[in-house]
């Protein structure tokens, strides 16, 4: 049953949809138009520059900016433009000074300002205002100042085992008070208190501690076991340039417990799982655990505090009861057969007296996938060449840089290499910690850094550097390369070759490359049917996607190349950028396409200055004396933005007599977008229209259904009606308007406010309105694989999400916080 229809009565409904009205009609500050809807200006700051800094200023991007000085360095100067009509103020805030000064002192936009710099964290905030209404924005900026000082501002032990402290606080009380000029501390602790938790604040937060030789962090809270009598905590701060080292000393002295105590006492001191880890700590009652498909049968240890207490284990059925006659007894290791899934059980444990019991509540999730852990080459080697289905390959943080032989890599052209496949229900994932888990080679003239050769691979969050080809997919198809850093390449960043077909490169960037980005297929004198069998490569590279990437300035050739015997390739929602283009061997084009049925569409185009750009896309027939197949036929390329910067040069570049069918494309600028070629077709290619099917339940589209003379989006049965599709219409920053295709007036959106409203459905419905300004109107498409998530501009961690789990129809659509899963999950269909 949807959300909507679960509200009883007409009346009930017509009083949400009257707050919803008012909602949409009286936001705080904004104005109305003339349909009603609310009309907010869209404050920015134009430029934001830092003297002797590069922050990469984007105006819709208001955090995240830091700028890093030297010890030495104490001021900075900032320059803030903003809009004309806005008002500019700005406070200045650090670990010394936590009240900020210069609280809503006044900017002049475009004009310096000098502020100084505490050791440590200053944060600048600069609000931007709008004279006419009580709209404001706040960007901030965070200057870090090393820090030389070293101590403890502050630290506080909780024990929640004595009762005579306050419940709300379990605050252990120790003597002296606290001074961070005072090393050596002592407390009392009853006998009852079988750990203590401490949380310790630093002078800074990039200064390092321990505590008992294992690492801390500032604001890091770490239970730690206490035993009958004394019990030593050090504490060492050691400062951000690690000059300076300042040490503490804490005795805890636990009392000895009476016989009547031990007789009564049932509690565990440790709870151990096999092929998994259990963070025991003594007092806490309920813990989880993952392990690893393949471990169908693990053993369960408990270990009381207490010798001889009873201890019986049982498991919870689905209905969350636990059998009569379900008890297993427990007083050795004893081993547990899971299903897959979460298994759960409740541990129980009796006082030798009888007087006391405890439960303690295990959830072991046996998941669909085999946990490798790897931090070294070696190890990574080895995961690599004997994974399996189901494998999920974990790359922890660090630089690996693998040896190239058949018997260390298993190539001898690849520092990393694996010809195992996965299946289409049980993929192979090689999966690291983001731009911190590094796979190099050892030269930018030699090898490959990865190359595979299977299938049903998922490759994500690993930076790729330092080899002459960053990534070879090798007659290897259904994989996806997801989130990636390809960077610092002498030749090409991926390529895709020898019957390579229907894979993803999806959300990665590529930087610093002596070739291309990205190639698809191979060369014709490369192929295995070219004369004199020189060649070693299929000619068919079939249906590969190019999704969503970003192609830095200093790609030194094409972004991507689409060679002969390549079809089918869709290269979409890309940011391309012209910086370095060589002009050396054609490359003068941010895409070449020698395929054939290739798309090139909903992509971003920008020329910077001195960059050899004489096309943006050029078109080529690839032919060869020893075939008379024809390529670059059918290509499309609809619905980019040219972003020129005023060169005159052409869209497109089409081959004698290729056909390359054009339309919607746009540039800045006074100057028309230009095609050159003998065959260009502008008149037969329109932008696509979609529906927006829910990915997991077939047959079921997002359309509009009138409520109340609103137009609510709704998960509704695919009728092919004209409500029932969508035009994606793209702007520059890679958002798009979700425009209806019925009612081409009316755009989806969320009501305003909804991200503080997403539990209760009826305030954060996604209903049509006319408005296309701002940035509820706009959605960042997020793909996985083919699976479509669209996130909302306002706050792109909130995505289109099914008013119900089960995704049923009628169900209204709302915006909730993205946790991509089957109710957010939704798929393009082309349908004209």
């Amino acid at each position: 049953m949807s959300r909507i229809k679960s509200i009883q009565g007409r009346s009930l409904v017509l009083i949400c949809l009257a707050l919803l009205s008012a909602c949409i009609l009286s936001a705080c500050g904004g104005g109305s138009n003339a349909t009603g809807e609310t009309t907010v200006p869209d404050l920015k700051l134009t430029a934001l520059t830092i003297e002797g800094h590069d922050i990469a200023f984007e105006s819709d991007k208001r955090a995240g900016y830091t700028v890093n000085v030297d010890q030495p360095v104490e001021t900075a100067v900032f320059t803030a433009t903003a809009q004309e009509g806005a008002t500019l103020t700005y406070t200045l805030r650090s670990v010394a000074n936590p009240t900020g000064t210069f609280a809503g002192t006044e900017l002049v936009s475009g004009e310096a300002t000098t502020i100084n710099l505490d050791e440590g964290d200053n944060v600048l905030s600069i609000r931007v205002r709008s004279s006419e209404t009580t709209v404001a924005v706040t960007y901030t900026v965070t200057f870090h100042r090393v820090s030389s000082e070293a101590k403890l501002n502050g630290i506080v032990f909780y024990n929640k085992f004595d009762a005579s402290l306050s419940t709300t606080s379990f605050i252990q009380p120790y003597t002296p008070t606290f001074n961070s000029a005072t090393k050596e501390y002592t407390a009392s602790v009853n006998s009852t208190a079988c750990s203590l938790r401490t949380r310790l604040l630093t002078n800074q937060r990039l200064s390092t501690a321990t505590i008992n030789g294992e690492a801390i962090g500032h604001l890091e809270s770490r239970d730690f076991a206490i035993v009958e009598g004394d019990n030593t905590v050090e504490i060492a701060v050691t400062s951000e340039d690690g000059a300076n080292t300042e040490n503490y000393s804490f005795t805890f002295t636990r009392a000895t417990m009476s016989d009547e105590t031990r007789a009564a006492n049932a509690r565990l001191i440790d709870l151990q799982l096999s092929d998994s880890t259990i963070n025991f700590e003594c007092g806490t009652f309920s813990y989880g655990a993952v392990v690893s498909y393949d471990n169908q049968v693990v053993t369960l240890t408990a270990v009381p505090e207490i010798d001889g207490i009873t201890m019986t284990l049982a498991k919870v059925a689905e209905d969350g009861t636990t059998p009569d006659g379900d008890d297993q007894p427990l007083n050795s290791p004893i081993e547990l057969t899971l299903e897959e899934g979460i298994n759960s059980y409740v541990l129980e444990t009796t006082s030798t007296d009888g007087t006391e019991t405890v439960e303690y509540n295990l959830s072991i999730n046996r998941i669909s996938r085999n946990i490798v852990n790897v931090s070294t080459a070696e190890e990574l080697q080895e995961a690599l060449k004997n994974a399996a289905p189901r494998d999920e390959i974990r790359v922890a943080a660090g630089t690996y840089t693998g040896v190239v032989s058949e018997a260390a890599s298993g190539n001898l052209s690849a520092h990393f290499y694996s010809a195992q496949s996965g299946t289409a229900d049980n993929l192979i994932r090689l999966v690291g910690q983001g731009s911190g888990s590094i796979l190099s080679g050892a030269d930018t003239a030699l090898n490959s850094v990865l190359q595979l050769e299977g299938d049903y691979w998922f490759v994500s969050n690993i930076a790729i550097t330092n080899a002459q080809t960053g990534i070879v997919l090798d007659a290897a198809s259904n994989n996806e390369l997801f989130g990636l850093d390809v960077k610092a390449i002498g030749g090409q960043g991926v390529v895709l070759r020898n019957g390579s077909s229907n894979n993803f490169i999806q959300s990665s960037r590529f930087a610093t490359t002596g070739g291309e980005a990205i190639v698809v297929g191979s060369d014709s004198e490369q192929w295995l049917s070219a004369p004199g069998g020189a060649g070693v490569y299929s000619e068919a590279d079939l249906n590969n996607t190019i999704r969503s990437n970003t192609f830095s300035s200093t790609v030194a050739a094409e972004s991507v190349e689409v060679n002969e015997g390549a079809e089918g390739t869709l290269i979409e929602y890309n940011f391309f950028n012209s910086g370095s283009l060589s002009g050396e061997a054609s490359a003068d084009s941010l895409v070449l396409v020698q395929g054939n049925d290739s798309v090139v569409r909903f992509n971003t185009f920008t020329h910077t200055a001195d960059a050899n750009l004489a096309s943006v896309i050029e078109v080529q027939d690839a032919s060869a004396d020893w075939h008379t197949d024809s390529w670059g036929v059918n290509t499309k390329v609809n619905d980019n933005i040219l972003l020129l910067n005023g060169l005159d040069v052409p869209a497109v570049t089409a081959g004698a007599e290729i056909t390359v069918f054009v339309a919607n494309n746009t540039r800045d600028g006074e100057l028309p977008v230009a095609y050159v070629g003998d065959a260009i077709n502008t008149s037969s290619l329109a932008s696509p229209v979609f529906e927006i099917r829910t990915a997991d339940v077939a047959d079921q589209c997002l359309g509009f259904e009138e409520f109340e003379t609103v137009q609510y989006v709704k998960i509704l049965a695919c009728d092919s009606s004209a409500t029932q599709r969508w035009n994606f219409v793209r702007d520059a920053e890679g958002f798009v308007r979700i425009q209806n295709v019925g009612m081409p007036e009316l755009f989806a959106r969320p009501v305003r406010g909804f991200t503080s409203r997403c539990s209760t459905a009826v305030d954060s419905f996604v209903y049509g309105g006319v408005t296309t300004e701002g940035f509820l109107q706009r959605w960042l498409p997020s793909f996985r694989a083919n699976n479509l998530y669209l996130l909302n501009k306002e706050n792109t961690g909130f995505a289109i999400t099914s008013g119900t789990v089960s995704l049923e129809v009628d169900s209204y659509v709302v915006a909730c916080p993205a946790i991509f899963t089957t109710n957010q999950r939704l798929t393009l269909v082309e349908v004209e």
